[in-house]
């Protein structure tokens, strides 16, 4: 038993082993190799300290014993010591250059810190070595999708899902196909892995997540209802729901869901999530308080800012709107003033003309008969002053008025938060803000 390694028979092997170290029949490297493999059953169960306490007693016994370093190494990399799994991954290939498992274990760790050069040498000498494993595959295949290279990816995880059909190769592979826009696929793959593990509700998300790409909203949201029915107190599935329901327009289902994940979860995406909606229902008061609610997590939030700035830019606007149509009602009563006297100017000036000419009338009759023309206080005249009155009585904009909404040529005076333009300072797209993958 203590041999085995089977993962769901770890207490067993940790019992089998200790009942030989215990025995003092074993000395040197025989003990060394119990300690090892006491120490791998130690890391099947998680218990990373333990792991590592056996694995050094392994390597002090038996220090050419290449599998106590790759499995130290596993060790070190679970609890994230980064540089010392690669060490122990050196020695190990160092001792038996010739197994291929410590080539793989290292392409992993080089993949995820970032040497991808590094990581592809590892795999292909690996799959050099005779290694056939959906885990190889599967690992280069992650590395070819961080790359972008959806086609060399995508033969990857075919081959890890021949080799081991089970959920996360599925998934891989709908990732790639997703990524690159073959979403009938990626919907295929979901499809699969939610039907080999209904209960997965990562699964269902990311494939509601496709649902909503493609514009098929009832079915986006029919999905997330799955995934609510099997873990009612998820916020990310109420606030990814909302989402949806937003991009259908049903805003008051959508304000539902992610005040519903607010209650579970109060944190800066959900509230901005809140706050968008709030922007397009106009409700200028409850944007600012969610924004300042994010400014109060994250006093730096760009989104925050934005949303804040929207809402205060739109109160501005309605309140200039308001001083514009009072200025375009007083720029068009004095503009009729000035064409009414054109008018009169246009019909009296032929009088005065003949009146002018030489050998009609006296000069000084002329003027005095035009000078008194215009002392007099004609009616129209009064009514031009009432109007005038009137117009500068309407420049004025008072506090409070109700007409918040009117915008003067139908067209928003702000951009609309949530949209790319006034994210795009922050770095934070809305459609990115909650998509969900494994």
């Amino acid at each position: 038993m203590c041999a085995t390694q089977t993962e769901s028979l770890a207490e067993q092997r940790i019992a089998a082993c200790s009942g030989m170290l215990k025995s003092g029949r074993l000395n040197g490297k025989p003990a060394g190799v119990a300690y090892a493999l006491r120490g791998l059953a130690y890391l099947d169960r998680g218990d990373i300290a333990h792991a590592i306490a056996d694995l050094n007693q392994a390597i002090e016994r038996a220090p050419d014993f290449a599998p106590a370093y790759q499995n130290r190494g596993n060790a070190w990399y679970a609890r994230g010591n980064y540089g010392q799994a690669l060490a122990d991954y050196d020695d190990a290939i160092r001792l038996d250059p010739n197994s291929p498992s410590p080539y793989v274990n290292r392409a992993t760790l080089r993949r995820d810190l970032g040497n991808a050069d590094g990581a592809l040498k590892d795999y292909q000498k690996a799959i050099s070595l005779g290694a056939d494993s959906a885990r190889l595959f599967g690992g280069r295949g992650q590395l070819y999708l961080r790359q972008r290279d959806y086609a060399a990816a995508i033969a990857d995880f075919d081959h890890a899902v021949r080799l081991d059909p089970r959920v996360s190769n599925y998934m891989l592979r709908a990732q790639a196909h997703e990524a690159s826009g073959a979403l009938d696929r990626a919907l295929s793959d979901y499809a699969e892995a939610a039907r080999l593990d209904p209960k997965d509700i990562g699964t269902l998300t990311a494939q509601a997540a496709v649902w909503a790409k493609t514009g098929n909203l009832d079915k986006a949201i029919a999905v997330y209802d799955r995934a609510v029915a099997i873990d009612q107190n998820r916020a990310i599935t109420y606030a990814l729901r909302a989402q949806a329901y937003a991009q259908k327009g049903d805003r008051k289902h959508a304000m539902a869901d992610i005040s519903r994940a607010l209650k579970f979860s109060w944190t800066v995406n959900f509230l901005q999530t809140r706050g968008t909606i709030r922007l397009d229902d106009g409700d200028l008061d409850g944007v600012v308080h969610d924004a300042d609610a994010m400014l109060k997590l994250e006093p730096d939030n760009a989104p925050a800012l934005a949303l804040r700035e929207a809402a205060l830019a739109r109160k501005k606007n309605d309140a200039d709107a308001l001083a514009d149509l009072a200025k375009e009602r007083d720029k068009s009563a004095q503009d009729k003033t000035v064409q009414d006297k054109a008018a009169r100017d246009s019909i009296d000036a032929p009088a005065i003309k003949q009146a002018a000419k030489p050998g009609k009338a006296d000069d000084k009759k002329v003027a005095s008969v035009a000078k008194s023309e215009e002392n007099v206080d004609r009616p129209d005249k009064k009514r031009e002053k009432q109007e005038r009155s009137r117009n500068e009585k309407q420049k004025v904009v008072r506090p409070g008025d109700s007409r918040k909404k009117f915008v003067a040529d139908d067209k928003p005076r702000y951009v609309r938060a949530g949209s790319e333009e006034s994210f795009r300072a922050g770095g934070i797209r809305f459609t990115d803000i909650w998509t969900e993958r494994r």
